[in-house]
């Protein structure tokens, strides 16, 4: 099945992303707690991991519950079918918060899974980029990608392999084939803020819950 590597407007991306439609299933990049401008530049706030104090297995079965309160409860089988389904490698017993935040995004793909699903959509929007996250996000989309078409936002073109097909998104909703501008993702000090969170008391709030700040540049 084929890789698309998703480039570009970070809003105009999760607005398509989360509108995937039939036969499709998405993982929303649930950990980040907002994004805002400063100077030409954009930042994100990467938080905890959502409902960390629940097992794997309690999340998946909470989730479920979301999509149709009649269903039955899961049995063990039936969630390691889901986690296996996606090519989740970590036990049900797990900590939601002791997951990486690749994994994080596996565990909400199985959770939302169906048998007819033939497209699935990662948003990694907001993750800064390192070596060890790089490898462990080519594995993971690797796998799926035997089973499914992939869709993958990211925000720091060195997570793309050489040769990867890449969809540029503008801000007016054009999708492009295209080869984008070279685009990072780093963390920077919060103390560099200060003097714009004094005036932007809703940002401040959120900086105090997020675990870091990233930058994302463009050149």
């Amino acid at each position: 099945m084929s890789v698309n590597y998703c480039i570009g407007n970070i809003g105009v991306k999760r607005n398509k992303f989360l509108a995937c439609g039939e036969n499709s299933v998405c993982a929303d990049n649930d950990d980040v707690l907002g994004f805002f401008s400063l100077s030409g530049n954009l930042y994100c706030l990467p938080g905890k991991l959502p409902f960390g104090d629940l097992t794997v297995k309690s999340y998946i079965c909470y989730r479920r519950s979301l999509l149709n309160e009649k269903c039955k409860p899961l049995t063990l089988n039936e969630i390691r079918f889901l986690l296996n389904a996606v090519g989740c490698k970590f036990g049900l017993n797990r900590k939601v918060k002791s997951l990486t935040r690749i994994e994080f995004r596996l565990l909400s793909l199985a959770a939302k899974w169906q048998p007819d699903s033939k497209v699935v959509f990662l948003n990694f929007d907001g993750l800064d980029y390192c070596y060890a996250r790089k490898r462990e996000m080519r594995k993971a989309i690797e796998r799926l990608s035997k089973k499914y078409e992939v869709f993958a936002a990211v925000s720091d073109t060195r997570f793309i392999p050489k040769k990867a097909r890449i969809l540029t998104y503008s801000a007016d909703g054009v999708v492009k084939v295209d080869k984008p501008k070279k685009q990072k993702s780093v963390p920077v000090s919060s103390r560099a803020l200060k003097k714009f969170l004094k005036t932007r008391p809703y940002f401040g709030s959120l900086l105090k819950d997020a675990q870091k700040t990233v930058l994302i540049t463009t050149r």
